[in-house]
């Protein structure tokens, strides 16, 4: 994976009114996760990293849109909403 076509897809995707996937940007993620190799800053690749997560948090409510198992007295119940929305913040605080 080229360095150059990286970027650029990074900065066509942040160019873009309407976010989609990318398939090389698809690859990338993969290669990040296999590896641990980022290959640009976190800055450049930070947008689509929360695109993916959101997506990825809506894929998994729609396939699971209820609390299967029962409450457990030792950990925090929080409804679905309130916890993507504080995963949200910690990445876009996320500057490292």
């Amino acid at each position: 994976m080229e360095t150059d076509s990286l970027e650029e897809a990074l900065r066509d995707f942040d160019k873009k009114a309407k976010k989609e996937p990318s398939p090389l940007l698809e690859q990338f993620l993969c290669h990040v996760a296999k590896t641990g190799q980022t290959m640009v800053p976190w800055s450049q690749f930070k947008n689509y990293f929360l695109f993916k997560l959101e997506k990825v948090m809506d894929d998994f409510r729609a396939s699971a849109p209820e609390q299967r198992a029962s409450a457990n007295p030792n950990v925090e119940s929080v409804p679905f909403e309130d916890m993507k929305e504080r995963i949200l913040k910690i990445v876009k605080g996320y500057n490292g």
